[in-house]
């Protein structure tokens, strides 16, 4: 992510929060149970739920939202992206 901004998964509350510096600026539901999240270093997270058997796809600007989920049926756990040849690799449980 550029600039001050991050994203943090709270797996036990299920919960995608995003911060500017220390200040929370917005949160959203990250599925049933998520594991993983990476960044595509711009506008996007992806969070693998693998209790829900997904890929979530979160826009970060203009604001937080789930945009896409990508099933999943083995359960998403690892994730890795190649920001240089724009490919996410994803292994399932």
């Amino acid at each position: 992510m550029r600039g001050a901004t991050r994203v943090v998964l709270r797996p036990r509350e299920r919960v995608l929060e995003l911060y500017d510096g220390a200040r929370r600026i917005a949160s959203a539901p990250a599925g049933v149970g998520p594991a993983r999240v990476v960044s595509d270093d711009g506008n996007y997270v992806f969070v693998a739920d693998t209790a829900g058997g997904a890929v979530l796809v979160f826009r970060v600007r203009p604001e937080l939202a789930l945009v896409r989920r990508y099933a999943l049926p083995d359960g998403p756990y690892g994730m890795a992206i190649d920001n240089r040849r724009h490919r996410m690799f994803v292994s399932q449980v």
